[in-house]
């Protein structure tokens, strides 16, 4: 098989459906909301084909019974849609935090368990940065939160990770509560001088904490796919259309099945592409 050939197939390899994607999410809470969402929807399309259906309805009566059900069926769609995707954001957050070792255990569970430990992290968070940079930790912040995306900034994080990972090494053989405090130190201390965590944290995952940065991944990307329910939003039997030629909805001569005479299905659910 030639280059070309092989190129053309992975162009063609199979892609998850729209279906697959929602049943795949890593998530049965996410899972549950989007297929209230899917099913709230397709209620709002199947009542709203009825009423384009219904011979005996003026188009005012068509206009308001279509928003009866856009305020209705649809607002409950919308409202599933809006929760599925803000729990997926909170089981990312969580799915990383659980895939971040630390002495004790993994992010997700570390906390400081009074202020003197607060205290300790913050010192050790000044030291290290003062070391990585040369400069206090108050300086350094207001540097990366000033121009985060500057070409110079990211040069002089990446020359940091190695100082980075000597602590959070350090941290992780020391253990107990000198290795905790300094562990979440150098997190902290990450996030002052623009590192990303993985850089830090990659080599000391086990494998099920690589599983958790899996999971959190292949949420964020399905999450992606969660519908909003907008399109559901708009009455089709409004009457402004473009030109100053009004018609109802979005019900002009051009909609109107050809040869059969039959109504057309203008409510019908589009295909969704395939996700990349």
């Amino acid at each position: 098989m030639t280059e070309s050939s092989t190129n053309l197939a992975d162009s063609l390899a199979v892609r998850p459906s729209y279906d697959e994607m929602r049943e795949a999410i890593p998530s049965s809470a996410v899972r549950e909301k989007w297929r209230a969402g899917d099913e709230a929807a397709a209620r709002a399309r199947t009542a709203l084909q009825r009423i384009h259906d219904d011979e005996t309805l003026s188009d005012e009566g068509k206009k308001q019974e279509a928003q009866r059900i856009i305020d209705r069926s649809a607002g409950e769609a919308r409202e599933h849609y809006a929760k599925a995707r803000e729990t997926a954001a909170k089981d990312v957050e969580s799915a990383y935090k659980f895939s971040v070792p630390m002495p004790d255990g993994c992010l997700a569970t570390s906390r400081a368990k009074d202020s003197s430990e607060i205290v300790a992290v913050q010192g050790e968070a000044e030291r290290i940065v003062q070391k990585v940079t040369g400069k206090s930790l108050q300086a350094i912040t207001k540097e990366v939160s000033k121009n985060p995306n500057d070409k110079g900034m990211r040069q002089a994080a990446s020359s940091r990770v190695a100082a980075l990972k000597e602590e959070y090494e350090r941290a992780m053989e020391l253990g107990g509560l000198e290795g905790k405090v300094l562990a979440h130190a150098t997190l902290r201390a990450a996030d002052a001088v623009g590192v990303d965590y993985d850089s830090v944290v990659n080599d000391f995952r086990n494998d099920r904490q690589r599983r958790y940065v899996e999971e959190a991944n292949q949420l964020e990307s399905f999450s992606s796919s969660i519908p909003s329910g907008k399109n559901l939003s708009s009455n089709p039997y409004d009457t402004n259309r473009s030109g100053g030629k009004k018609r109802i909805g979005t019900y002009g001569s051009a909609n109107k099945a050809p040869v059969t005479g039959g109504r057309p299905k203008l409510f019908e659910k589009k295909r969704r592409r395939s996700w990349k």
